[in-house]
């Protein structure tokens, strides 16, 4: 085989080449045409244009969790054709070769939610016309409903002043409460009543002065008495306003701490009958067991008055 010069311009060179290819004997070494790739021709030497490469050529998809793989001689033409689709140019209403087909799943750029068009080049299409609903609320949080996060990104740069729906930039990060609905009048009714509650509160959790010389009895009985005022404060709000959350768990923890105290008193109770029972078992299995100590002791009392005498006389008659 005849090596191509790699010098002077391309269309000497391949002429050359042909013309080396036309005079060149059928030999036996590795084929040297130069290609339109990196690869080496894998033939031996041959006359005539070499086979198409079919070295595979592998690459990444536009969402990146697929990894495609190409024959090398198709790989050029694809690199073009997705280019192509991806400038939308002429080619743009052609298949993208690089698209896996599955979901894109990249985080937007304006929300913390993921697009759900297809594996796709270049950015992810209408990222401003999210359409996942986010939950909205007023600044005291009674009011709620849901929104697009469309219209949530729109309501944050309209705050915010500048237009900009980045997330640097005040948008939606999906961490911040949403606080963007206006407080009407029954919230502030409840936010009266929240006050008014919560210094109630306030003022019956005080504790009272104790002497130095208070037992334990008395304190446990000024922390029932203040349970019973709080209680009866909840009791009277619920009467004439829903309790917020915070109102909620303080009551549901003081009927905690009262059953758990009830608990401890009727587990006292029950120990304090085992051992009195216990007791009592003890004194009827020790007057018992005397009982028939004494019964025994007649009963041999009774069997020595009896045999003793004749034993007596036996004794006697053998000493005559």
């Amino acid at each position: 085989g005849i090596l191509a010069p790699s010098g002077g311009n391309g269309s000497s060179s391949n002429t050359l080449v042909h013309f080396a290819a036309e005079l060149c004997e059928v030999c036996t070494r590795p084929c040297s045409k130069p290609r339109s790739c990196a690869h080496p021709c894998p033939s031996t030497c041959h006359p005539g244009p070499c086979d198409p490469c079919k070295v595979p050529c592998s690459a990444g998809c536009h969402c990146g969790k697929t990894t495609l793989t190409f024959p090398c001689c198709e790989y050029q033409g694809i690199t073009a054709v997705a280019a192509a689709v991806g400038n939308g140019g002429s080619s743009a209403k052609q298949k993208d070769p690089f698209g896996c087909g599955k979901v894109c799943h990249k985080q937007l750029p304006f929300c913390p939610h993921a697009c759900k068009a297809a594996c796709h080049a270049g950015h992810c299409p209408a990222a401003e016309a999210c359409s996942e609903e986010v939950t909205v609320r007023c600044a005291c949080r009674r009011l709620k409903q849901k929104w697009q996060c469309a219209k949530v990104q729109a309501a944050l740069a309209a705050v915010a002043g500048n237009g900009s729906r980045d997330n640097s930039s005040g948008g939606y990060d999906g961490a911040t409460p949403l606080k963007l609905l206006a407080c009407d009048a029954e919230c502030a009714v409840a936010q009266r009543s929240k006050g008014e509650q919560q210094q109630q509160q306030q003022a019956s959790s005080k504790p009272e002065i104790s002497r130095p010389d208070s037992k334990a009895g008395t304190q446990q009985q000024q922390n029932v008495a203040a349970t019973t005022v709080v209680a009866a404060t909840a009791a009277k709000g619920v009467g004439a306003k829903k309790l917020s959350r915070a109102e909620r768990e303080a009551l549901a923890a003081q009927r905690e701490a009262e059953r758990l105290q009830q608990e401890r008193r009727q587990k006292l109770q029950r120990l304090a009958l085992y051992f009195a029972v216990a007791a009592v078992v003890l004194l009827v299995g020790v007057g018992l067991a005397k009982l028939l100590q004494g019964v025994l002791t007649s009963v041999d009392d009774a069997l020595r008055d009896k045999y003793n005498p004749s034993l007596q006389r036996g004794q006697q008659e053998g000493d005559l």
